[in-house]
């Protein structure tokens, strides 16, 4: 697990959450607590899929890269694309 508190230890931040919980239902704002983190979790997952897809995207590129392959060219010069920005089209795609 990793501990985004950078002045808690991984055991004091499991132990806070465990009385959170238990308490949360009894707090004033309880509930609003808990749609928060509900909300922040699906952003979260949501995230997390988005990386995923891109990543299997960005490696079925990479199996299929070569840079000889790559002819890209400028509409008014005629002149190939330098690698960082041949590179960065692939990233996109």
């Amino acid at each position: 697990m990793k501990c985004f508190v950078e002045t808690k230890t991984v055991d004091e931040v499991k132990e806070y959450s465990k009385v959170f919980w238990a308490k949360v239902e009894s707090m004033e704002n309880g509930e609003k607590y808990i749609e928060r983190i509900e909300k922040g979790e699906k952003d979260l997952q949501k995230l997390n899929e988005i990386h995923d897809t891109l990543e299997l995207k960005f490696n079925s590129m990479l199996d299929d890269f070569s840079i000889e392959a790559i002819s890209i060219k400028f509409k008014k010069n005629n002149q190939a694309l330098p690698l960082k920005s041949q590179y960065s089209i692939l990233v996109f795609l």
